[in-house]
Formats: C-alpha cells, structure tokens, sequence
C-alpha cells in the first residue's frame, strides 16, 4: 500500500512569533513523510527542513487570494480571524496542494509527536475527515481528503458569507462547520482523541521518537494553549529534546 501524502497548513500574521515557535517546528521536522506550509508575514529565521515550506504574504494578500480562489467575500480582520476560513483552505491554497493526497490545517501552539504511528493507513483509507477531537472538528488538527467534493463542501453552509462578514465569529472551523457535516452527513468523518488539549498535564516529554504524556504515554499532539500566555522558556532553539512541565519548557538530553 502506497503511503498517502499529507500537506498540513498553519499561520501567523502581525508578529513577532513567539519564543516556542521553533521547536513547534522541530516537531514538524520530525515528522519528515508530512509536508508543511507555513503561511505568514513574519521573518522565520531558523534553518528548516525540506518537509517545511514558508509562504509568505501579508494578510491582505491572503484574502485577496481568498476572495479569488473561492468567490465569497473576505475581510482581513486579523490574524486570528483566519481561523474562520480554515474549512476553504482546500480551494484558497489549491495550488499548493495539488499533489496532497490530504491536507489538513493546525494551531502552532501544538508540538507533534510520532504522526504516522497514530495516521494509521486503515485510518486515512477509511476516512474522508480526520479530527483530533471526540467532541467536534477541532481547530488545533484537523484534516480533509484533498477531493474536489471533500474541498467544497463549506459552501454547502448557508450563511457561510454571513459568517465571513461577522466581526467575530470564532470557532466556524470548529463548532460551525462540525454541525453542517451532522446535518448533511456528506462525508466519512472520524471525531478521534489524537490530541490532548483540553488536560494540564504535569510533564509532557519531546524528542525525535516522539511524544510522551505524564513522561510515557504516547500522543500525536499536545496542545498547550491553557499555559501558553504564561510560559516559561528555559530550553534554547538548539534543543533536540525536551519537557514541557506545567507553564514551562526544560531542555533535556543532548543539543543539536
């Protein structure tokens, strides 16, 4: 069975990234059968692998492009309000996607750990969405068959524009568009527990094998937006390993 290609896209806009930022990064490097996108208009200033590709524009460039590539309206808000347009990034990036058997979208305040040991082949056969939560889509990880139907399948929501035009109107990649798919049942979806946010947990551990919760339990992804705001760096960008405890990050093991 040929491996299926996965393309994952996640964004900043409006600066500076923050101090985590590159070993969310080194957990993408080590995941080198998935490609990445990183689109922003922020300097990356770091030396990244070739499964990581910077694309860069300014907010303004992506809606226009947006408004382009699918027809709706779009309004460059903030950076934060891209959020919303996540369910349209099949079409707004089709170009970049072409050879993606999926493509999918993630928070960057998430380290990754051994992908493929839980994106089963079975799993992305079965499959046509695959989100890391139980509960709903979830904004941190999710990802889309890179089908022509899969791709437009947001347009089926009536008042996608109205959600477009709101001034705020988070959680459409999660919530909004979780309930369309309940109700048309179009599509092959999996509501599956890949990624632990919704838990503190005492000490998560990183390194190139993996991710480990509490120290052993293995995990695709932490999500660590609950102690984000408040976290303490004490491990440098050279760091190949390292253990997130609480609201702060420790280096361990060997640099790089």
């Amino acid at each position: 069975m040929t491996m299926q290609t996965i393309t994952i896209i996640t964004h900043w806009f409006g600066g500076p990234l923050p101090a985590w930022y590159r070993l969310f990064l080194r957990t993408c490097e080590w995941n080198p059968t998935i490609r990445w996108l990183v689109v922003t208009d922020c300097d990356v200033p770091y030396k990244l692998t070739e499964n990581i590709k910077i694309v860069s524009m300014t907010l303004n460039e992506l809606t226009k492009r947006a408004t382009t590539q699918t027809g709706y309206e779009f309004k460059a808000q903030s950076g934060y309000r891209v959020g919303d347009w996540r369910p349209a990034f099949g079409e707004i990036f089709e170009d970049l996607l072409h050879d993606a058997d999926f493509w999918g979208h993630c928070d960057p305040d998430v380290f990754f750990g051994n992908m493929r040991e839980f994106l089963t082949e079975d799993i992305l056969q079965a499959y046509d969405i695959i989100s890391a939560d139980t509960r709903m889509l979830c904004g941190a990880f999710t990802l889309y068959r890179n089908d022509h139907s899969i791709n437009q399948i947001y347009r089926g929501v009536p008042d996608f524009q109205q959600v477009l035009d709101g001034k705020f109107s988070p959680g459409f990649d999660e919530l909004g568009m979780d309930r369309h798919l309940r109700k048309t049942d179009v599509c092959r979806v999996l509501r599956t527990a890949l990624c632990s946010y919704s838990e503190v947990c005492s000490s998560v551990r990183c390194d190139a094998t993996g991710l480990y919760l509490e120290g052993s339990r293995p995990a695709m992804a932490y999500h660590f937006r609950a102690v984000k705001d408040h976290l303490v760096m004490r491990c440098p960008d050279s760091a190949v390993s390292w253990v997130l405890q609480l609201n702060e990050i420790i280096e361990s093991g060997a640099k790089a």
